[in-house]
């Protein structure tokens, strides 16, 4: 699923340049051709169960498993876009876009297992081919998005988090993203239009620094933490437009 929505990513990117190059020498700019946006909405991500082998130090054998849960708070979201439009019916957009989660990790110690409680921030940068079915020149212009880029994973916890749970140490990680969505602009004046948007960011796990496995002795812990599956990151909001009118 992930080198499928890789490669698809990439070929969107690489027809929505080369379409746009296209039209751009067969037909003079717009006035409304470049936007700027900036959006604040609401994000949510998917929960996720990951089961994790537990093995035995001293004879490389798995003894059990362990279901590590990672549950993420929904949380303020922030974007800002810049958007070229070189057709009626087709643009392009580079977005980067902040949202805010608290996150537990649950079972991500034996038992008794304290949860691990942290902030996670997740930072993602995306260009994105847009489609207009309506065309643009409406009051009320519908799209559709699809696109590839990273996400940053940023993770902090506090240093009595961290001695609680035997000092479990998360990273920060990139990851490759698909991006898909749509929405709706509302043109209030030639410069000013009012944006909506739902989008959903399809993400690899990150590993957070942590080995596939949970090794275990008579003496020892070491955490891990076996990170295949995606997370699911839905965006709803509103922000403005604005069209820097260059001819």
């Amino acid at each position: 699923m992930q080198r499928v929505c890789f490669i698809f990513g990439i070929a969107i990117l690489i027809a929505s340049h080369a379409f746009g190059q296209i039209v751009q020498r067969n037909k003079p700019p717009r006035p409304d051709k470049w936007e700027v946006s900036f959006f604040a909405g609401y994000a949510l991500v998917s929960d996720e169960e990951f089961v994790t082998a537990v093995i035995d130090d001293a004879s490389g054998e798995v003894v059990s498993t362990q279901a590590i849960d990672v549950d993420f708070d929904a949380g303020p979201a922030f974007a800002f876009r810049v958007t070229d439009n070189f057709s009626r019916f087709f643009g392009a957009e580079l977005e980067y876009a902040f949202s805010n989660h608290g996150s537990v990790f649950r079972n991500i110690l034996p038992d008794p297992s304290p949860v691990l409680d942290v902030d996670q921030r997740l930072h993602k940068l995306t260009y994105s081919a847009l489609v207009y079915p309506l065309g643009r020149e409406g009051r009320i212009i519908p799209f559709g998005l699809a696109g590839a880029g990273a996400t940053y994973f940023q993770v902090s916890t506090n240093q009595d988090e961290l001695a609680l749970t035997n000092r479990v140490d998360l990273r920060n990680r990139w990851k490759f993203a698909f991006t898909y969505g749509g929405g709706l602009k509302f043109r209030v004046d030639e410069k000013w239009a009012i944006r909506f948007d739902a989008r959903n960011q399809v993400t690899q796990v990150p590993d957070y620094g942590l080995p596939r496995e949970i090794r275990i002795s008579a003496d020892s812990f070491s955490p891990g933490f076996r990170s295949e599956g995606s997370f699911q990151n839905w965006q709803f909001g509103a922000g403005l437009t604005y069209y820097l009118n260059i001819r």
